[in-house]
């Protein structure tokens, strides 16, 4: 087996749909995963003989189905063909939503849906698309093990998936495609920064929010801008974080389990009274704006916030040491 070379894979990549896609990231150390997730993509989504409407639909369908909170994003937008935008994104979902498909399709999507959400299997679902697709049959199958790939794939490259019982094909409308887009263009536009000092000289941000999704996106955020990021899924943890030393600066929730976000950041002052903390909340009550307007808290941000107003924010408490 010959030496692959990782920069003709890029470049080859990079020919074909014109950048080099985030989802591609995880396989940049190992020349040789990189070369079979591009070949594979590329023999069985691209090159698949099936129209590319149809493999676009059914992309964009099935992504509602996932429980990946960022797998529309970037199944559809980030990964795929040369001329995919956003907007074309969200026209796919809206003609799904409101049911704009024609009667073949929307069959097609219904079984393919009954085979994804089943993991597979030769049941009546596969014997419907066999009856719809004849001689395309063996495409469709093969498209369809791309896409089972490429969600295992994206889930285990952010880790951020939801419970298995919240997949429900109906529960992403178009505007929350249009937000969950919107957040994936930031975190591939931190993700590509590099940091600016080794990790063990790098100030830690605590980030505490329930839904991992979002902790995911800090995550991304902060790391790219050049600090160690930790992260609490409630606000006692994130007490008992600060507690135990190490963190520099909190970025929290208002609204949490267990322990409200208010009373949290009461108990960190208690344990470290020169800490910042910064509050977000997407339903400001008046707690927390008092929290904020009395120097408890440094600032506030509604949800959904700025990410570059926030990070200005953070680096005016928290600056970072120059690289060496």
């Amino acid at each position: 087996m010959g030496v692959v070379n990782p920069e003709s894979v890029r470049t080859e990549i990079e020919k074909e749909l014109g950048r080099v896609p985030t989802v591609f990231e995880p396989a940049a150390g190992d020349p040789r995963l990189l070369e079979n997730l591009w070949t594979g993509l590329r023999d069985f989504y691209l090159r698949n003989p099936l129209p590319d409407r149809l493999k676009d639909l059914l992309f964009a369908d099935l992504s509602h189905a996932c429980g990946n909170p960022f797998c529309v994003a970037i199944l559809g937008c980030d990964l795929l063909a040369r001329d995919r935008s956003p907007e074309s994104l969200i026209e796919l979902h809206e003609r799904i939503a409101g049911g704009r498909l024609e009667e073949t399709e929307a069959r097609l999507l219904a079984l393919s849906r009954e085979f994804f959400l089943r993991q597979g299997g030769s049941g009546p679902a596969a014997e419907g698309i066999r009856d719809l697709l004849g001689d395309a049959f063996p495409a469709w199958v093969a498209l369809m093990g791309t896409i089972a790939f490429c969600h295992r794939w994206v889930e285990g490259f952010l880790g951020a998936a939801v419970p298995g019982e919240s997949k429900d094909p109906a529960r992403l409308s178009p505007e929350a495609v249009r937000s969950r887009i919107n957040q994936w263009r930031e975190i591939t536009r931190f993700r590509r920064r590099v940091p600016v000092a080794p990790a063990d000289a790098r100030p830690v941000v605590l980030a505490v929010d329930d839904h991992p999704e979002i902790r995911e996106f800090l995550k991304v955020v902060f790391e790219g801008a050049g600090y160690a990021v930790r992260s609490a899924p409630d606000s006692r943890q994130a007490v008992e974080a600060v507690r135990a030393g190490g963190v520099d600066l909190v970025v929290m929730d208002v609204h949490m389990p267990v322990l409200g976000g208010v009373e949290a950041l009461r108990r960190m002052r208690e344990a470290a009274p020169r800490l910042p903390v910064l509050l977000m909340s997407g339903d400001i009550d008046s707690d927390a704006e008092q929290a904020a307007a009395s120097g408890l808290a440094q600032a506030l941000f509604a949800k959904p916030f700025n990410i570059d107003t926030m990070l200005e924010k953070v680096r005016g408490h928290l600056p970072l040491p120059r690289p060496a």
